[in-house]
Order: structure tokens, then C-alpha cells, then sequence
């Protein structure tokens, strides 16, 4: 394949740089990368700039789910006097383009956010209810205001503005209309009134007294009666003026544009059909301001509150000393250009966002035999991109209702489709491994009365609506029950502490727990008695098993072991005694009993912290609260608290070339009376998550001992040069404790 790359070095201000600028042969994107080699500066926001010049058109970008459009932003407003920049979020792409438009005869103007004013809301409100929805479905979303109420398009107390307002009712019905027509040349009012006459019912578009454009300003206010273009939808009475309004939603919700009588244009820039869009795989955000001009965030580098904030001591810096949110490392950030004739929907940029940002997954294979043909597809949706397919899943969440089984996909399979067009569209699904049998599933799975059975293979579906189909597989395709589960199915660190928030490791812990178990108090000082409750989450099962206390040699827990029989929902809480040896008095320090249950594949323990003439010690929970604004501050000290668990050392640096391997050690010292047992992860910036592993890994230290946790770095040999960093996390009964960050050089 035929590739040029244009390669450019600069800097600005703080940051060096390289763009490489990438053509493919037969590719109908232009490729970017742009890496910060270096940076060392703070407070500085890094965009990249496409200047853009398509007259009438309005910002676009894809949400979860939809296409919707936006107002243009302000990036290079001074924030101090105009604090609201409008910058937004986009999931894979923003473009400017248009996503509905207004036929006006002599050419289309885009619009993208409506404000609707009806009468009144309580009369008038539910005959535009589905004009607000398919404006929503084609991607233009609507306030519905009423006409003694507030104007919307004041940036002082709204979150965005709109370009256009739709005006329900005429000067009769509605007031706005007839001030509106007030304020207009007699050329628009009387065109008003002989459409109305000849047709029974009217779309009259009044220009603003100045363009969109120019009018989209810092601070802006545009509430005012020709501060916005209008649309008047009017009937010579109640029900022609229901039938307006339903003929408008209806071409709106057939093509994503609706005729007009336009009998002065003004200032309105009309729309050149074309659209320039920037795809991207989850970069922070993007501005397109009043000029056409595409902006697009790569890097936000912040001291403001609370970046910079460390709560727990020692506090951890990158290695150059900098707080972590000041970003002083290597970046790699990568998007592309896509431009063609049309809105979005004629670029095809729903698909272009998910090639890139997931592009398919390739494996280079030696020629051999097989038994698929030359050209197949598990599975295919017809019209093509008519929707996008999101999940493939074993149908079912058994784990999320509490149920004991497993997902299988021999009792069918779940394929979630949005549609992609904002249109509506019926779609063909087909798998050779089954047929199609609902459509009409909930997010859920979950059919209900709402299962359709679909001996056609179709699924039906409404603008941007979400559809979740379930394909039942033919007989002797699914997979064996012998099969091997791809993927880890159990956490790497045994046994999995049940306080797993107290870890801050994210949500719960493989299979969730569908049986928890918790000793109260978590602390106890000498001898004691806690708590100890085990609940079961499953709805459709008994749980039985054997709780074992596991407590220090010489120790006395009463029960030592205790077995438990759980009905659906259930849950059993009984007490505990512990009472140290004689010997311990004489041996002071931090001792644990540990509770715990086997849970299916998994064990899951609580754990009790004894302190026995050991002050000094930290306990997890509970503590005297900090105050909060002490608490927002974070910490300033350099010493750790005693734990119990000492990182004693960890390698130094790493600089490695490609294809070169190396080992990160951290070493620990086990100074409490007993085992610990917990979870280390590599924590390191995106970009080097690949060099790194494994992702998590348990380790065992017992009392007095000091042992080593390796994880391995290898550097791809296509990785590039650069300069990050790397840090350890280590897990255990509540405790979370972080090693310095070390650099991490590719030469």
C-alpha cells in the first residue's frame, strides 16, 4: 500500500512536539499524530486547529447512543470575564455539517438546538411532544418553553444556546408570534397571512437581524425577538394547526429536513452541503467556533483544586517531583480528518468514529486448511451501517438479579443495535449460528409480554433507538459446556478481600459476590468479640458452605469454624470471640484473624485487625474523621504511616531500546505478627499499559518476612521514544499503599 508521512518538529511554548501527517493510498481519511516529546509547563490546555470554511453549517457530534447538534463554542474567550466556553464531549467524531436543515426554496439552513414556544405548556405542550421527539431522533435537541415564560439563550444561566426558535401557533394564538410579526417588514407579515389563507396552514422562517455566526458571541444573550432565526407553524384553527404541527415532525422524522416559506432571507447564511469532521479514540474535547474553525483537546495540564491533591501519606510526585495532573511525560495522540459531500450521515461518519477509535483486530496466519470458507461473517447486519452493532453478549445477567447460573450461549445470545441514522430503519439480522427470536428485549435481556417472535429475521427500529435482540443458536452450534472460558473468570489475588471499596480498585470484584461476608468491629484492641454477618445475594439458590476463622498460633476464636446454610436473600450474623495467646503480650505488634468462606472458585474473607501494645499503627477503618477542608488539602508529608507493610525498595529507572526486556522488583518487609496477603498493580500512564504486566498479581508475606513482587516490562519493537513513568499499588485488608513513581525511558 502506497503511504506518505509528513513529519513535523516544533515547539510551543512549553511543549515540544511532533506531527506526523499520515495519507494511505485508498483511504479516505488523512491520519494525525500528534506527540508531546516534552513538557514542562502548568495551567495549559494543548488543542490542535483545523480552520474550516463551509458556510451555514453547524457543529455535529456523536454522544453515546446518538448524533446530535451543537452550538458553536467560544475557546478563545478570556474565561475570567467569560467563564462558559461551550466546550463539549464527543465519543468518536465531531464535524462541522449539519444534522436537520430547513428547505427555504432558494437554498437549506442548518439547525441544531431548538427552543419550542407553545401558548402555554399546559394546553399547548402535548401536541408538540412528538415534534420535540423527532427533532431529539435526528439529532436536534429542544427546549419547550412557553410564551409568557423566560427566553432560553442567555449564557449567564444556560448551559448552551440555540440557533433557531420554533414558534407554535400564530399571532392569534401564540404572542410571541404576533410580536415577532410586529417587528418584521409588512412583505413577511403579509406573506404570513396568504400562505395561511391558501393553505390552512403555514411555515413562515424570519431571519435573525444578524447571522447565528455573528451573533454567537462571550457573554452572549440572545433572548431577544430577532436575536434568533424563527419558524412560525400555524393553522387557521386548533386542528389545522395540530395537523402543522404533525406534518412538521413527520419530515423531520423521514429525512432530517422539512419545507419552509422563506419570503426574505436577511443576514441567514444558507448551508453549503458539506461536512469536515475530526475522529478520535476518547480525547477530551472539542470546540468549533463561530468561524468554522474545528478545535480539538489533546492535554489539560492543571495546579487549580484538587489536581495536585495526594490524601494519603507519603506523598507521591511524577519523578521530575511534579503533581501527576501537570502531565510532564510523553504523549502520543492520535485522530483523523474525514470530509465529504452531505451531512454525516452521507459520510458515513458513525462508522468512521468506530473504525478508528476500534479498529479490527488482525493476526498474520501461515497458509493452511480449514473449514470455513474463503469469505464469512458470524454475524451480519443488513442495510448495511443501517445500525450499529455494540455488544454481543451470552444472553441473560444472571450475576445482576442474584441468579446461580451461568450466561450461556447455548441458550442464546444478545445483540444490542442502535440505530445510526437518526431515521428509522428495519434491519436484518443474521448469524449461522442461529435465528433471530426477539426483538423487544429490555436493556436488561428481559422480554416479558414485549417478545416478538421474528420468523422474518428483522428487527424494527425507531431514530436512534436503542434495540436489544436475542438470537437463539441451532442446534449443536453453541458452544460445549467443556469449552474453555476465554479470559480470567476469578480474581488473580486470593482470597478477595470483602471491604473491596476499600481498595479503590474499581468496581466489585469478579462474579460480585453473590455471597459478602463482614466481621464489625474491623479493629479491636486485645481481646474482643465482633460481629460476623454472611449475606447471601443469590435469588434462586441455597448457598451452604463452611466459614473458617484463621487466627494467630496459640490463639482462641470461638467458633473456630461454623457452616452456613443461606435460603434465597439470606443472611445469618453470629458472634465471635477472639482472645490472644498469654504469649502476646510479650510479643506487642499487629495480629489479624481473618474470616472466610469459599464462594464458588473464588475464597472471600474479612479480616480483623488486633493491635496489641502497637499505638503506632495504623488501622484501616474506623478513624477520627478529618476535618474537611484539612481532608481536601490532602497531604504534605514525605513520611509514610506505619501499616505494618514497609516497601523497603523498588528498581530505580528503567531505559530500555524496542524488543528489549527488563524486570520492575519491589521489595516489601512484613513487620506485623502475621501473614499478609494482598493485590499489587503497575500503575503507569495510557500509552505505556502495553509495556507492562501483568495487570494485577497477588502476594503472601509472612510474619517478619521480606520478599520481592517482579512485574515485567517489555518494549514493543515498534514503540517509539519517549519518556513516562511507573508505580506499584499494593492492596491488603484495607490498606492501599503506593511505591514512588520511577521513569520509564524508551531510547
Amino acid at each position: 500500500m502506497f503511504t506518505v508521512v509528513v513529519v513535523v518538529t516544533g515547539t510551543v511554548g512549553e511543549v515540544d512536539y511532533e506531527q506526523r501527517i499520515t495519507l494511505w493510498h485508498g483511504l479516505d481519511r488523512v491520519d494525525f499524530r500528534t506527540r508531546v516529546l516534552d513538557f514542562a509547563g502548568a495551567d495549559r490546555l494543548l488543542r490542535v486547529k483545523f480552520p474550516v470554511d463551509i458556510p451555514g453549517a453547524r457543529p455535529v457530534s456523536e454522544v453515546a447512543g446518538a448524533v446530535i447538534g451543537r452550538g458553536f463554542a467560544l475557546p478563545d474567550s478570556d474565561v475570567a470575564a467569560a467563564p462558559w466556553t461551550l466546550d463539549n464531549p464527543a465519543n468518536t467524531f465531531f464535524a462541522l455539517g449539519s444534522t436537520a436543515t430547513l428547505d427555504l426554496g432558494a437554498g437549506s439552513v442548518a439547525m441544531s438546538v431548538a427552543e419550542v414556544v407553545v401558548a402555554d405548556l399546559e394546553h399547548s405542550g402535548p401536541e408538540v411532544r412528538d415534534l420535540v421527539v423527532a427533532l431529539a431522533r435526528v439529532g436536534v435537541t429542544a427546549t419547550t418553553t412557553s410564551a409568557a415564560g423566560a427566553r432560553y439563550g442567555w449564557l449567564h444561566v444556560d448551559s448552551n444556546l440555540p440557533d433557531i426558535r420554533i414558534v407554535v401557533g400564530g399571532p392569534d394564538v401564540n404572542p410571541l408570534a404576533a410580536q415577532i410579526l410586529e417587528h418584521c417588514d409588512a412583505a413577511i407579515r403579509d406573506e404570513f397571512a396568504r400562505v395561511l389563507k391558501d393553505r390552512g396552514a403555514v411555515r413562515l422562517f424570519v431571519p435573525a437581524e444578524v447571522p447565528v455566526e455573528q451573533a454567537w458571541v462571550p457573554n452572549a444573550d440572545l433572548r431577544g425577538l430577532r436575536a434568533l432565526p424563527v419558524l412560525i407553524v400555524a393553522g387557521t384553527d386548533a386542528e389545522a394547526q395540530t395537523a402543522a404541527v404533525a406534518e412538521l415532525a413527520a419530515e423531520f422524522a423521514a429525512g432530517a429536513t422539512a419545507a419552509a416559506t422563506a419570503p426574505d432571507l436577511g443576514t441567514t447564511v444558507l448551508l453549503d452541503q458539506h461536512t469536515v469532521g475530526l475522529v478520535n479514540n476518547g480525547l477530551p474535547g472539542f470546540a468549533v467556533d463561530p468561524s468554522g474553525a474545528l478545535h480539538l483537546s489533546l492535554m489539560r495540564s492543571c495546579t487549580g483544586w484538587p489536581s495536585g491533591v495526594w490524601l494519603d501519606p507519603p506523598l507521591r510526585r511524577a519523578p521530575d517531583g511534579s503533581a501527576f495532573q501537570l502531565q510532564h511525560w510523553t504523549h502520543d495522540f492520535d485522530y483523523a480528518l474525514v470530509s465529504g459531500p452531505g451531512d454525516w450521515r452521507a459520510v458515513d461518519l458513525v462508522a468512521a468514529g468506530a473504525a478508528f477509535s476500534a479498529p479490527m483486530l488482525a493476526r498474520q496466519e501461515a497458509t493452511h486448511r480449514g473449514s470455513l470458507p474463503a469469505r464469512h461473517s458470524l454475524l451480519t447486519i443488513t442495510p448495511e451501517r443501517a445500525a450499529q452493532v455494540t455488544a454481543i453478549k451470552p444472553s441473560g445477567n444472571p450475576e445482576s438479579v442474584g441468579s446461580a447460573l451461568d450466561a450461556s450461549p447455548e441458550l442464546g445470545f444478545m445483540v444490542r443495535l442502535v440505530e445510526s441514522a437518526g431515521r428509522g430503519a428495519t434491519v436484518a439480522v443474521r448469524s449461522p449460528l442461529g435465528t433471530l427470536s426477539s426483538d423487544r428485549a429490555d436493556l436488561l435481556e428481559e422480554c416479558g409480554m414485549r417478545c416478538e417472535v421474528r420468523a422474518a429475521g428483522s428487527v424494527q427500529m425507531s431514530g436512534a433507538q436503542i434495540s436489544t435482540a436475542i438470537v437463539v443458536p441451532h442446534q449443536g452450534s453453541g458452544s460445549s459446556s467443556s469449552t474453555a472460558v476465554l479470559g480470567r473468570a476469578v480474581e488473580p489475588a486470593q482470597p478477595v478481600y470483602a471491604r473491596y471499596w476499600l481498595h479503590n480498585r474499581g468496581p466489585a470484584p469478579m462474579g460480585f459476590l453473590p455471597v459478602s461476608v463482614a466481621a464489625t468491629p474491623a479493629v479491636l484492641d486485645g481481646a474482643g468479640e465482633v460481629s460476623v454477618a454472611v449475606a447471601s445475594q443469590y435469588t434462586d439458590t441455597t448457598f451452604e458452605g463452611m466459614l473458617t476463622v484463621e487466627a494467630p498460633d496459640g490463639w482462641q476464636v470461638e467458633p473456630e469454624s461454623r457452616p452456613v446454610a443461606l435460603e434465597p436473600g439470606g443472611h445469618t450474623v453470629f458472634p465471635l470471640s477472639v482472645t490472644p495467646s498469654p504469649e502476646a503480650a510479650s510479643a506487642p505488634g499487629l495480629y489479624f484473624v481473618r474470616v472466610r468462606m469459599t464462594v464458588g472458585d473464588s475464597a472471600v474473607e474479612d479480616v480483623v485487625s488486633v493491635l496489641i501494645g502497637a499505638d503506632d499503627y495504623t488501622p484501616p477503618t474506623p478513624g477520627k474523621q478529618v476535618e474537611p477542608h484539612i481532608q481536601t488539602q490532602g497531604t504534605k508529608s514525605d513520611t509514610a504511616r506505619p501499616t505494618g507493610l514497609e516497601i523497603t525498595s523498588i528498581t530505580p529507572s528503567l531505559t530500555l531500546s524496542p524488543g528489549e526486556r527488563a524486570t520492575l522488583r519491589v521489595g516489601l518487609a512484613n513487620h506485623t505478627r502475621s501473614r499478609i496477603d494482598g493485590e499489587a498493580m503497575p500503575v503507569s500512564p495510557w500509552g505505556t499499559w502495553d509495556f507492562i504486566g501483568p495487570y494485577a498479581t497477588g502476594f503472601s508475606l509472612d510474619a517478619g518476612a521480606e520478599s520481592e513482587i517482579e512485574f515485567e516490562v517489555a518494549i514493543p519493537t515498534t514503540a517509539e521514544p519517549g519518556h513516562w513513568w511507573a508505580m506499584v499499588k499494593l492492596m491488603w485488608f484495607g490498606r492501599a499503599q503506593y511505591t514512588t513513581a520511577v521513569p520509564v525511558v524508551v531510547r
